[in-house]
């Protein structure tokens, strides 16, 4: 027995290596730069006592590759001073990685995401969540843009800041929606781009065909209607604006003839596209029913064109009043013929 741990300090003193000047002992090094350097691989069967407790109160610095076949615990802040490499994600100062990392069931995530984040179940914010500009809470608000996949769900309400009493669901308030197009420069400005041969633009569907439907509404505030389309029975639509005789102070019978002596129709053909109509020149019309028209802005060309408009129903008034005048005359004529 006194032979074999003879052996056996021998080994170990030719294996280790003190440095009394410095109070170091090197294991496999001859020439130890720490307290205790060692060289090669070495096993702690229970646990590492550092700063004189086993969770430690001084740095472990890790100079080579370290392999953990189980589940390390850390009750304190792990910095990293290089890459570390976790179910094929590399951690460094961010989080980077192609793999998966698992995280504990209510994760806290402070810092700066680089890249893209993916989640394959659901995300409960506790607090805001800060991504491209736009906060996210327990709702959805900010300003800058949020980019969503070709296919998004929404179960609740996308609200804005200003948000009205518009209904119970959909996107309220002073939001900017695009359905295709390019640019939005108003708020709640919607443009939608299709293909007239294999699509449709916009559209509304009354599945319970009840009449009177309203299949659009135009308001000026929140509560002050001033146009709707309607489902007519299921057989059409009526392109309602609001006439209500409650609305309006009478002002007595109009005077057409002036209108007629001076209002000009005409044949003419589009430049567009050559097709030929016969109609009214808006311009024209503005000089003698104004409120028919919608004024236009500049000439074709400019980047600011808009063209003159017009509402032919507003003619309407005017040529039923003259109708009657005609008849009334017609009437009068008869009776001293008779």
């Amino acid at each position: 027995m006194t032979a074999n741990l003879t052996t056996r300090l021998g080994q170990l003193v030719d294996v280790l290596t003190p440095d009394t000047t410095n109070t170091r002992i090197g294991v496999a090094n001859a020439s130890p730069t720490r307290t205790l350097d060692v060289t090669g691989t070495g096993a702690i069967s229970t646990s590492l006592a550092i700063g004189g407790a086993t969770i430690g109160t001084n740095a472990l610095a890790v100079t080579g590759t370290s392999t953990f076949s189980s589940t390390v615990t850390n009750s304190g802040a792990t910095t990293l001073s290089g890459a570390l490499t976790y179910g094929g994600v590399t951690l460094s100062n961010a989080v980077t990685g192609t793999g998966n990392m698992v995280l504990s069931a209510s994760p806290t995530l402070s810092g700066t995401v680089g890249g893209a984040l993916t989640f394959s179940g659901a995300l409960t914010l506790s607090s805001a969540l800060t991504y491209g500009g736009v906060t996210l809470s327990n709702a959805v608000t900010g300003t800058g843009k949020m980019v969503l996949d070709t296919s998004p769900t929404f179960t609740t309400q996308i609200t804005a800041p200003d948000a009205s009493t518009w209904g119970t669901s959909g996107i309220l308030g002073a939001v900017r929606c695009l359905v295709g197009g390019t640019s939005i420069t108003n708020a709640c400005d919607i443009q939608t781009t299709f293909n007239g041969g294999t699509r449709n633009g916009l559209g509304a569907v009354d599945t319970s065909n009840t009449n009177g439907a309203q299949l659009a509404k135009f308001f000026i505030t929140a509560s002050t209607l001033i146009g709707s389309i309607t489902n007519n029975s299921g057989t059409g639509v009526l392109y309602n604006v609001t006439s209500d005789k409650n609305l309006k102070n009478d002002l007595g019978a109009i005077d057409t003839s002036s209108i007629f002596e001076k209002l000009q129709t005409h044949s003419f053909s589009w430049k567009v596209n050559g097709k030929i109509e016969a109609g009214f020149f808006a311009q024209e019309v503005f000089e003698h029913i104004p409120y028919a028209v919608k004024v236009g802005k500049g000439v074709p060309g400019d980047d600011d064109y808009e063209p003159w408009a017009m509402d032919k129903s507003m003619l309407v008034p005017h040529l039923w009043a003259e109708v009657a005048s005609l008849r009334a005359r017609v009437t009068a004529l008869e009776a001293k013929v008779n």
